[in-house]
């Protein structure tokens, strides 16, 4: 026989023996994250809400900040490796709503364009955001009277912005919470709109095996936003309730892998759920000089944490006061004022605005004036009845023993 021929044979007998044994590994895999998937939706029945309270400490890398923007004129931001610790964020969620909460003093990157060809870019120690997600609609709400953000050129200071993007409430840093949860397991980005989504099973290749500390767990991957170059990776429990212990994001360059960005989750055990007490969020940005990596980090360490507490729908609402600046996204274009009703009104001017805070601040505090005086007043009045009475059960008493 031709040995090409009997070669040929050889690799075919091969092949023929093989195949049931990687059909047999291909379904097993499947059965495997059919069944991961499956407890994640099982999650979801047993967490309706979830309130958190948390400590932020951030790290940004030299140069991060600059590199974001590599046509600002600021230089290298921050100019050395700086942590921003002790801040703090909450959030509140009601999935069986749809409604989400977020509240953070902490360290951002700003950026502003100042020019068709230059922008500003800083680096702000301790910046507030309220993001609000109710009835399909966002709020973003801040407090420029505690730093430049949200304070325009013209002294105009904005506190609201109406009809804020959904796309932008909820960050990757939030989602070992919807994780717990059960939600938000998915190539695409997350959204309020979509808290609960979870990637169909044929949607995740089980990558391979390993170990996290002393788990076993399955790498799942998923296409990352539809992408042909990127993958979101998820670092599963191969054990209930199927735990998901780390996340990267991944892209392909020149036939290797290059972390993007990775979250790390520890859990406990808290109300017979394991909930997530700590996590880092870590991203890399490489779009500066070639081999340089900039990197910037945010680790959450839970304070408290609370599940199936009922969520009162105010929470979910911005309380309007006297003096706010107020922007809509699309529908009403211009700025707008609280006034002292409590009405919007076009703003005219900053001066305009700076006058309605100032006269509502001093109702306030003629409020709190008449609040303590009628306090203190009361206060005296029922001294001195007391006193009244007392004396008069005392001659009472003193009469009576004279008889």
């Amino acid at each position: 026989m031709c040995p090409i021929v009997r070669q040929m044979g050889l690799l075919l007998v091969m092949a023929i023996s093989t195949t049931p044994t990687y059909s047999q590994e291909r379904s097993d895999s499947r059965v495997l994250v059919e069944r991961i998937v499956a407890g994640w939706h099982s999650r979801q029945k047993a967490i309706k809400s979830l309130r958190a309270r948390a400590t932020v400490d951030s790290f940004y890398g030299k140069g991060y900040a600059s590199a974001m923007a590599p046509d600002s004129q600021e230089g290298i931001v921050p100019p050395q490796d700086v942590w921003y610790r002790d801040q703090y964020q909450s959030w509140d969620i009601d999935f069986a709503e749809g409604r989400f909460r977020k509240e953070f003093r902490k360290a951002r990157v700003c950026g502003e364009q100042i020019g068709p060809s230059r922008s500003s870019i800083s680096l702000v120690p301790l910046v507030y955001n309220q993001l609000l997600f109710a009835d399909n609609y966002a709020t973003l709400v801040l407090r420029p009277e505690e730093g430049k953000w949200g304070t325009f050129r013209d002294g105009f200071r904005q506190h609201v912005l109406f009809d804020y993007n959904p796309a932008f409430v909820i960050w990757p840093e939030d989602r070992p919470l919807l994780w717990c949860a059960g939600g938000t397991i998915t190539g695409q980005w997350q959204s309020p709109l979509h808290m609960l989504r979870i990637d169909p099973p044929d949607h995740f290749v089980l990558h391979h095996r390993t170990r996290w500390r002393d788990h076993h767990c399955v790498i799942l991957r998923v296409r990352n936003q539809q992408s042909r170059d990127s993958v979101l990776e998820f670092w599963v429990d191969e054990e209930e309730p199927h735990l998901i212990y780390r996340s990267q994001v991944i892209t392909f360059i020149n036939d290797a892998e290059r972390i993007e960005a990775r979250t790390d989750v520890e859990y406990q055990e808290r109300q017979r759920q394991q909930l997530p007490v700590k996590w880092t969020q870590t991203n890399f940005w490489y779009y500066g000089p070639p081999g340089q990596v900039f990197t910037h980090s945010e680790t959450f360490t839970i304070q408290q944490i609370e599940i199936n507490t009922p969520l009162d729908p105010d929470l979910f609402k911005v309380q309007l006061k006297p003096g706010m600046g107020v922007i809509y996204g699309r529908d009403r274009p211009g700025r707008y004022v609280v006034d002292l009703s409590g009405k919007l009104v076009e703003c005219r001017s900053a001066e305009q605005q700076q006058r309605i805070a100032s006269l509502a601040k001093g109702r306030q505090t003629v409020h709190k004036v008449v609040s303590v005086v009628v306090g203190l007043t009361v206060a005296i009045a029922l001294s001195t009845a007391g006193w009244l009475a007392y004396r008069h059960l005392v001659r009472r008493k003193v009469g009576v023993a004279e008889q």
